[in-house]
Parts: C-alpha cells; sequence; structure tokens
C-alpha cells in the first residue's frame, strides 16, 4: 500500500466531498476566484477612498475595477492618466488566490478521486470551465470599465492569467507535474526536463535582480526614508503608497534582471540606468526612486553583474544536458554522450533560458501616467540581443564539459593487443 501511495502524484492532503456537479463547481470557482481577486485590489482601494471621503463610492468602485483590471496588463484610466505597467506582485497574489480556489473546486467536485489514467483529461475540463466563470467576469467588468479599444488586452490577460491559476490548482490536485505532460511534445524524453531547466535558471535571474535591488536599497536608504517623509501620507497615506510600491516591486526586480544582462532600463523620460552608466531626468516623488544610482559613469566593477545570466545560463544547462545524458545512457545510446551534442543541448537550454527571460521583462515595461512617467521598463532591443546571446553562449560551455567529463568516462581503456605473427610464418613448437 505504501509503495502504491509513493506511485501515485496525487496530493495526499486532498479532500474529496463532491457539493455539486463537477461543472458547476468549476465555474463557480472562476466565479468566485475573480470575485476574491476584485476584493484584494478593492482593499488598497477603500484605504485610499478614507483619506479622501469626498470621492463618490461609485468612482471608489470604479477605480477597484481598473486596478484589478491593470493586474491582468489591461491598459486603465486612472484619473487623467494612463496606466498600462501591470502591477505584477497583484498579479501573483491574484494567481496564488486563484490557484487555491481551483484546487478547492476539484475536491468539491468529486467524490473520490478520478481513476489515474482520466486525470489527464479532467485537468483539461476542469481548468477550462474553471477559465470559463474567471474570463466572464473580467469581461464584463472590461466592457463597462474601460474604453471600447482597451477591452480586447484585458479580455487576453484575464485569459493567460485564468490559465496559469486554472492549470497549477486543478493539476496540482491531480497530481500534473511541471513536465510536458500536459502539452506533450513528439520528441524525444530527455525533453521534458526543459520547463525544469527553464525554471532553475530563471531562479537564478529572480535571485540576482533581488540582490540588486535589496543591495541598493541598503546603499540610498536615507534617501528613501526622506522621500517618504516629505509626502507627510499620513499613517494611511503611509500604507496605501506602500502597497502600491510593493504591487510594482516585482517589476522593478526584473528590471534589475534585465540590468544585469547589460541592457538597463528607463524610468521615463530622460532617466536610463545601465551597469556601466546612468541618465537621470526628471522623476516623480516616489520613495522606491531614491534608490536610482547617482548620475554619471559607474564603476566598471559593476560589469561583474553579467555573471547572474551567465549562471542562468549554466544551470539552465546543466539540468537540460544531464537529463540528455541520463536518457541516453538508459536507451544504450553512449554515443550521444559526445561533446559536440551535449554542446547542442546546452545552446538549448541557455538559448530558449534566454528568450523567455526577455520574453517576461517585456511584460513588466509600459507606462505609469503621462509625461515623465511613459516607456518604463527594459530596454528591450538590448535586452532581446543579449540575454539569449550570453545564455546561450553559457549553455555551450557547460554543455561542452559536462559532456566531454562524461564521455572521457564512458571510454574504456584500450587493452594491450598482442602483435599477430607475420603471413606465411609458423612458429616451431619445440
Amino acid at each position: 500500500m505504501a509503495r502504491r501511495r509513493s506511485m501515485d502524484p496525487l496530493r495526499p492532503d486532498a479532500r474529496w466531498n463532491r457539493v455539486a456537479p463537477w461543472p458547476v463547481v468549476a465555474v463557480l470557482s472562476g466565479i468566485g476566484a475573480a470575485g476574491v481577486g476584485w476584493c484584494l485590489a478593492a482593499a488598497g482601494c477603500l484605504l485610499g477612498w478614507l483619506q479622501a471621503t469626498q470621492t463618490p463610492v461609485p468612482s471608489a468602485l470604479r477605480l477597484a475595477v481598473s486596478w484589478w483590471l491593470s493586474a491582468h496588463f489591461a491598459r486603465v484610466d486612472v484619473g487623467d492618466a494612463t496606466l498600462s505597467v501591470a502591477p505584477l506582485g497583484l498579479t501573483a497574489a491574484i494567481v496564488a488566490i486563484g490557484a487555491g480556489l481551483a484546487s478547492s473546486g476539484v475536491q468539491h467536485a468529486f467524490d473520490a478521486a478520478p481513476p489515474p489514467s482520466e486525470r489527464r483529461r479532467w485537468v483539461g475540463r476542469m481548468a477550462g470551465l474553471f477559465l470559463v466563470g474567471y474570463a466572464g467576469v473580467a469581461t464584463a467588468a472590461a466592457i463597462v470599465t474601460l474604453p471600447r479599444e482597451a477591452v480586447p488586452r484585458a479580455v487576453v490577460g484575464a485569459l493567460v492569467v485564468g490559465v496559469v491559476m486554472a492549470v497549477w490548482g486543478v493539476g496540482r490536485v491531480l497530481g500534473a507535474r511541471l513536465d510536458l505532460e500536459i502539452v506533450r511534445l513528439h520528441g524525444p524524453r530527455w525533453l521534458d526536463a526543459l520547463p525544469r531547466a527553464v525554471a532553475a535558471g530563471g531562479g537564478v535571474m529572480l535571485t540576482g535582480g533581488g540582490a540588486v535591488c535589496a543591495l541598493t536599497l541598503m546603499q540610498h536608504h536615507r534617501q528613501v526614508v526622506a522621500l517618504a517623509d516629505s509626502l507627510g501620507a499620513g499613517t494611511l497615506g503611509g500604507l496605501v503608497l506602500l502597497g502600491a510600491q510593493a504591487a510594482w516591486f516585482p517589476n522593478v526586480v526584473l528590471w534589475a534582471a534585465s540590468w544585469t544582462c547589460g541592457a538597463g532600463f528607463s524610468l521615463g523620460q530622460g532617466t536610463i540606468v545601465a551597469p556601466l552608466a546612468t541618465q537621470i531626468g526628471l522623476l516623480p516623488t516616489i520613495p522606491l526612486l531614491g534608490a536610482v544610482p547617482a548620475a554619471g559613469v559607474a564603476s566598471k566593477a559593476m560589469a561583474l553583474w553579467l555573471i547572474v545570466p551567465m549562471a542562468a545560463g549554466v544551470v539552465a544547462a546543466w539540468v537540460l544536458t544531464t537529463a540528455f545524458l541520463d536518457d541516453a545512457a538508459r536507451s544504450g545510446r553512449a554515443a550521444a554522450s559526445r561533446p559536440d551534442r551535449t554542446a547542442l543541448v546546452g545552446a538549448l537550454a541557455g538559448a530558449a533560458m534566454g528568450v523567455l527571460t526577455a520574453a517576461v521583462i517585456s511584460l513588466a515595461g509600459g507606462d505609469l501616467g503621462q509625461g515623465r512617467l511613459t516607456g518604463l521598463g527594459a530596454y528591450l532591443p538590448g535586452l532581446w540581443g543579449l540575454a539569449p546571446t550570453t545564455m546561450a553562449l553559457a549553455g555551450v560551455v557547460t554543455g561542452t564539459v559536462i559532456g566531454a567529463r562524461r564521455y572521457v568516462r564512458a571510454v574504456p581503456d584500450s587493452p594491450s593487443v598482442a602483435p599477430a605473427p607475420a603471413a606465411g610464418l609458423e612458429v616451431a613448437e619445440g
């Protein structure tokens, strides 16, 4: 029995209690996830409304809907300003809550766990109907709140966010792993490790970006505190300001990750932050911007931060190349461990890591108002050129080294062979 449980990928703490037909539960879970996410966004707007109670309540509710839709990459209008930088911190919180509700919906749609042979099918069914409920609410909110030209972007963003939370939440209960089981590629089995390789490299990039932010905040903490005190926002206003900055802090971490790639990022008109030089324009009084480095040429030692994308390429290549070699060993294909082949596998992992890094960082940019705060985010031409190139080169080196070590160990020592007697000669036996 213990062995059967260890082989079953089903989450062990799942409790099954069917309360309604599974289609109803799935759709209601999606609607509930949208409602809870909106309540989370409305909480911050409510704190801001308490600072200005003369604002009509419908306007505050409309602002809460716009704030929630902005977490789905929608372009919304807040007063006279246009907001298109998605608050990725709020997005992450919404995804986590929605995934939890999707998991709960699965457990309340069945009396017992579905058979293992049917679970992959149920992931698609439950996630699809969850997405119908979630995207339906988001679409209705966008039609009522946003201009007509902004609705398609909001709907697409809601679909993307909904797919992530639905597949994560439903698959977590039904035992779907982070590999290519749901969308199986008709290729070699070692490609199943590509998502794990990219996830490992992505962890390195996020750690590097977070380290840059932490060190910069510690170095300029006095300026940050001085800017916060100069606003005189009070207790509630300070909480609103802190929450808003926390919502966009993951964006800043991604911009810092772009900085480690050498591409740098922009903080609006006239402000460019790069590893070797910084140009400062007019910046609004936002405490977090007090950590921006001083204008001028930076120390050449800042170029050492380029080790972050290189390390991400190395880690991704190591995971995928190891899977490739293990698959070759199981299949009895010793020749596959040749360094030229593992170099290609490492390059694939590094290039995939670089492309995904550039794509994710690209989603973190946009406009935060008008005038000075337009065009925030990474310098995309440089990022798309540097990230895949740097990580692919690191992957090539890593794949070559790993393949060479495995190939040398696999080649047996050549046995000593006695020379054959010359043709036509016979050895007399005494």
